[in-house]
């Protein structure tokens, strides 16, 4: 984004691949839950389990004959896109997800789609924010995964709007945790963030 300046803390961090995998997650989610960043990225204004709730939805009503089965593709577009990113929804219902993608290849039955997302929705649903944040602390320490860390913290604050949580809460949290004055900063304080948002 054209004129935009990263935000620094207000001390000194350690000088570990860990810290600056914090930092950069601090900087991330306050990037992204700023109200005009965040809704640039179009792609994250639904996370996987609001696409498969939507999706479902749909085919309600396609099988009711409420609506032509036309209106499901770019549904469908969007669901494979997000299926195919996400890797917290990979890392729990991964075999399921690549038997839907390969279905959704072919001239696929209503029923079938909807069976493929009752069962993606039921592993993924209730495990979904805690195995995303439990990706996100494997990957603090690895600064040759940086665009997989970046894609998760999208995929997080989605998660968490989706949810029903306030952007400037968090954004709040993220402020206070992260970019005032405290004595030490580590793998501790971002633990301290996943428990004050739990849903």
């Amino acid at each position: 984004m054209k004129g935009k300046v990263v935000r620094l803390p207000k001390h000194e961090w350690p000088n570990t691949d860990g810290s600056r995998g914090i930092l950069l997650f601090a900087q991330l989610m306050s990037e992204m839950l700023t109200p005009t960043t965040f809704e640039s990225f179009r792609v994250y204004s639904l996370d996987t389990n609001s696409r498969i709730f939507e999706a479902l939805e749909l085919l309600h009503d396609v099988r009711q004959e409420r609506i032509p089965r036309q209106v499901l593709e770019p549904i469908v577009e969007e669901l494979k896109w997000s299926l195919k990113k996400d890797p917290a929804a990979r890392n729990l219902a991964g075999g399921e997800i690549e038997s839907l993608l390969t279905l959704l290849g072919t001239s696929f039955s209503l029923e079938d789609f909807t069976s493929h997302l009752r069962l993606i929705q039921k592993l993924v649903g209730g495990h979904y924010k805690k195995t995303i944040e439990h990706l996100l602390l494997e990957l603090f320490d690895k600064p040759d995964k940086r665009m997989d860390f970046r894609k998760l913290v999208g995929f997080y604050c989605c998660h968490l709007i989706n949810l029903g949580y306030d952007r400037n809460h968090v954004r709040e949290v993220v402020d206070y945790s992260f970019f005032l004055p405290r004595s030490a900063h580590g793998q501790k304080d971002t633990r301290e963030i996943f428990e004050l948002l739990r849903s």
